[in-house]
């Protein structure tokens, strides 16, 4: 028999967080749903309606089976086939507590479910560093790919170079309105057939504007392969690694493209004589600024590099790559960013670009909003001392769609939309039956301890009188 008691006491805790699993085409990173999740590191869920759904429970709670397989019915009877879910418009590091969050669980979404009218949002934005110094890199992608042309609307047709350059020079003119401590540190680096040091780490904003001007009047289109592992490094070794109070980053401003700088060219194997010396004159031979730490003897390739890059960049310093052209395959930029806990971030406009570069080079977000779009009702800002997030959004009854909005001072910079599924009605339902089921047991239980007694006492009076008769 199901232990209905332990049932009725879980289900009473309100408010009861469940979690739903629906498997679909996309797959996520996996994630604990009982710790608190770094959204902006997931991959956004696209549009499409599950092949299944089932139930998870979050720890400490249990659903009985009954109720898990009508609410995984109702979930996929009003799944939205049209609506994406994730991160949809730039990004920030971004972790949210249980139960708010979808995200790859078992192969499928993980969905939340609440047992009450009003959802609790808790977690925490930015990197939650208490750093006395904050250094930033900024890396330009000043390759020929970067020549590629744009139409901007309103703005008529420029190239990626161009939009990217205006955006970066829209945050450093911010930059003295924005920060409100001495202590950040910007410098920049480009790259393109190979890399130049445009500007050193420094809190002279008008110079960092007149390096980048400079550089400008001197490559004013892109050129060349992509040397993003020597701008990289480069930039790796332009951080503070000798003050522990420092917080550093590298911010990766590029078109999207695959590394390929031909440093790595191995032409060893090549059959003929001929084809080792057409393979030696490809073979990318400029001076890297950073050139102890790139590997050019042996067999690679920017790829390897970067992976391996990648695994010694992690502890020591991010990078957050923001992608102009989000058409690009950009998964050699996530895996980066994930392997070094930077955000990867996407745009299609020169607002956008502007926006996102804003909190990836301050490090720090102004508010966080809510608002759940099923009916219209808003929470007042969530961003608390520290980067901490607190408040509470109501819900309606069945499925939610909730909206986080983070901003910067430079406009919205970040929007995450997840599914909310509020099911206080189903779990009062089944918390009536429940104490139904359990007024039913209760009185059997006492029609069967009162058949005992009765039992009980015809025995001792039974007893009684056969003691009484003998003589």
């Amino acid at each position: 028999m199901r232990q209905l008691p332990s049932v009725k006491s879980s289900c009473a805790a309100l408010p009861l967080v469940i979690f739903l699993v629906a498997a679909g085409p996309a797959s996520l990173d996996r994630r604990s749903p009982s710790e608190g999740v770094r959204v902006d590191l997931l991959a956004q869920i696209p549009a499409g309606v599950p092949s299944r759904v089932w139930a998870r429970t979050a720890p400490g709670v249990s659903l009985p089976q009954d109720l898990r397989r009508a609410l995984e019915q109702q979930l996929l009877a009003e799944w939205p086939a049209a609506t994406a879910y994730g991160s949809l418009e730039g990004g920030v590091a971004l972790t949210l507590e249980p139960p708010l969050g979808n995200f790859s669980l078992a192969g499928g979404v993980a969905v939340p479910i609440v047992a009450g009218d009003q959802l609790e949002i808790a977690g925490r934005v930015g990197r939650a560093v208490d750093a006395e110094r904050r250094r930033v890199v900024i890396i330009v992608d000043a390759s020929a790919s970067s020549n590629a042309p744009v139409e901007e609307a309103g703005q008529g047709a420029g190239s990626v170079l161009a939009i990217e350059r205006e955006a970066l020079r829209r945050v450093l003119e911010s930059l003295p309105r924005l920060n409100q401590r001495e202590t950040l540190e910007v410098g920049i680096v480009a790259f393109g057939e190979t890399t130049w040091e445009v500007a050193q780490p420094t809190s002279d904003y008008p110079a960092l504007l007149a390096a980048l001007d400079e550089f400008e009047a001197a490559h004013p289109v892109g050129h060349g392969r992509t040397d993003t592992v020597c701008a990289l490094w480069t930039a790796f070794e332009r951080l503070d690694h000798r003050n522990p109070g420092t917080d550093n980053e590298i911010v990766l401003l590029t078109d999207g493209d695959l590394p390929h700088s031909g440093r790595f060219l191995d032409c060893s194997a090549r059959r003929s004589e001929r084809e080792r010396r057409v393979c030696m004159a490809r073979r990318n031979r400029t001076s890297c600024p950073a050139p102890a730490r790139v590997r050019s003897k042996g067999r690679s390739s920017d790829l390897r590099e970067l992976n391996r890059l990648t695994r010694l960049f992690a502890g020591r310093a991010r990078v957050s790559p923001v992608v102009f052209q989000a058409s690009r395959r950009t998964n050699a930029y996530s895996r980066l960013a994930r392997g070094t806990r930077g955000t990867a971030i996407e745009a299609t406009s020169i607002g956008a670009l502007t926006t996102a570069l804003g909190p990836s080079v301050l490090g720090r977000v102004d508010s966080v909003l809510a608002q759940n779009l099923t009916s219209g009702t808003r929470a007042s800002d969530l961003l608390g001392p520290d980067g901490v997030l607190s408040g509470a959004l109501p819900l309606v009854a069945g499925a939610n769609d909730v909206e986080l909005f983070v901003d910067a001072g430079m406009g919205r910079s970040a929007r995450y939309r997840f599914r909310v599924y509020s099911a206080s009605r189903q779990v009062e339902e089944y918390l009536q039956v429940l104490r139904s089921r359990n007024r039913a047991l209760q009185a059997r239980l006492d029609a069967l301890q009162g058949e005992a007694r009765r039992r009980s006492s015809a025995r001792r009076a039974t007893r009684r009188v056969e003691v009484v008769a003998e003589p």
